[in-house]
């Protein structure tokens, strides 16, 4: 998983197209086989279906803090991302996932039916208060 995300912030900042090809040539001659098909999906968006993402965040946040204070701060953030990991509360320590293959398979889209993470299930106004961001 580093690996891929590694390769992923290379491609970013390598600004030649035969910089990127190469970054890319490396990674797949040494990725084992899951991670290689998962990062090829990931890359040409056939990995996961097309979801309603940002409606959903807004709901899951709206039952969190109040939706004008949600509203608000996602007009002055400018993106719905960084706004709900802006309000979020911080997550409990975990290992990492050591391969693309441990996040796919947890995905909805995988096939299997998998229960859904456990989200901390607290008051997220009091924790953001309580970390500052208020």
């Amino acid at each position: 998983m580093e690996r891929f995300a590694n390769v992923l912030d290379r491609l970013t900042t390598t600004p030649s197209r035969n910089g990127k090809l190469a970054l890319l040539v490396e990674y797949f001659r040494s990725a084992p086989d899951p991670d290689r098909g998962y990062a090829l999906g990931a890359l040409t968006d056939g990995l996961i279906a097309s979801l309603p993402l940002r409606r959903a965040l807004s709901e899951l946040m709206e039952q969190r803090i109040d939706p004008v204070l949600y509203e608000m701060s996602r007009d002055y953030v400018g993106d719905t991302a960084e706004t709900v990991s802006l309000l979020w509360p911080e997550p409990a320590m975990r290992k990492p996932p050591s391969s693309l293959e441990e996040v796919v398979g947890r995905s909805p889209s995988a096939g299997a039916t998998r229960s859904p993470p456990s989200w901390p299930v607290s008051s997220t106004a009091s924790t953001c208060a309580d970390a500052g961001r208020f």
